[in-house]
């Protein structure tokens, strides 16, 4: 946090796992407990449908598919 970083982590598989790592700051966590893996298709349709500011929702190239 000093460095002025996002701490990302990855893996969180269960709920428990992702309560603990949001409890312990994480800015942002990847894993089964969030999402399974999605064509690309179907990633935009999940990110949409659960996006409060869906006009502004973009997909950065690379990061899908």
């Amino acid at each position: 946090r000093g460095l002025g970083i996002s701490i990302v982590a990855e893996g969180a598989e269960t709920e428990a796992e992702l309560d603990s790592l949001m409890a312990i700051g994480c800015d942002q966590v990847q894993g089964y407990s969030i999402a399974f893996p999605m064509p690309q298709d179907k990633a935009r349709e999940w990110l949409a449908a659960r996006s409060p500011k869906k006009a502004k929702l973009k997909v950065l190239q690379g990061s899908l598919g």
